[in-house]
């Protein structure tokens, strides 16, 4: 599936358009994740990755071993352009759904054949409802039951929590870490679409938290939240 409603091509050009403006998120990013005490001989999982345009490739070469999984058929081979030689090995599967339905079953026998591994979800479960339909009860038990999946194991994720377009780029430092301000008539020309990625609630309950702001175009942007399991946490 080149073209995909949360990726693919369009995303791969956007990241070759936009490098320059990504770096502001991707030093933060890079920050965040050298924070995180994991134990670096056990590997790595890398759920989503894409080609790993925001992941820092010093941080990604203190790993032995990095499984990546993600459906993109194009970013095995856009990941290694960008990071280089590093012991990964990819996987092309849909994580988050089987047979049309939101399942915790293929991240189950993940974890169960690579045991030992961290697990870093890559700006991907913000994306998850944009690959098929779920209501959103089913969607609140997926996220409920991908914490019980995951109560044994060392993970993070970064993830969108909102969306906002079009947005000139003098105007994107109004949207301030910690909250989220939605009075931007001085600044903008036509009305803003708010995509709301259903995942702010519950669901991340213990978990430590950090909140990034991504310019993802000239005229979009993103308002991103970071969550780490510290040590091992239900």
């Amino acid at each position: 599936m080149i073209f995909r409603e949360s990726g693919g091509a369009i995303y791969h050009w956007r990241a070759w358009r936009h490098q320059k403006l990504w770096r502001e998120f991707s030093t933060a990013l890079e920050m965040w994740l050298n924070e995180w005490q994991i134990p670096l001989l056990d590997g790595l999982i890398l759920i989503g990755p894409s080609a790993g345009y925001t992941l820092p490739t010093r941080w990604l070469k203190t790993f032995p071993e990095i499984q990546a999984f993600d459906f993109d058929p194009l970013c095995s081979v856009l990941f290694r352009r960008q990071h280089g030689r590093l012991p990964i090995t990819f996987h092309r599967e849909n994580v988050f759904w089987l047979d049309g339905k939101l399942s915790v079953k293929p991240l189950q026998q993940i974890l169960k054949t690579y045991s030992l591994m961290p697990v870093l979800f890559c700006n991907v479960l913000g994306q998850v409802l944009l690959e098929g339909q779920a209501t959103p009860e089913e969607w609140e038990s997926f996220l409920a039951q991908l914490r019980c999946v995951l109560s044994m194991r060392q993970w993070a994720s970064y993830h969108d929590l909102y969306s906002i377009e079009p947005l000139p780029l003098k105007a994107h430092a109004v949207v301030l870490e910690g909250e989220l301000e939605i009075t931007l008539k001085d600044v903008a020309t036509e009305p803003l679409t708010l995509v709301d990625h259903a995942l702010k609630g519950g669901w991340s309950t213990g978990l430590s938290k950090k909140l990034f702001y991504w310019s993802l175009t000239p005229s979009s942007v993103h308002l991103i939240e970071g969550v780490r399991a510290e040590g091992k946490l239900a």
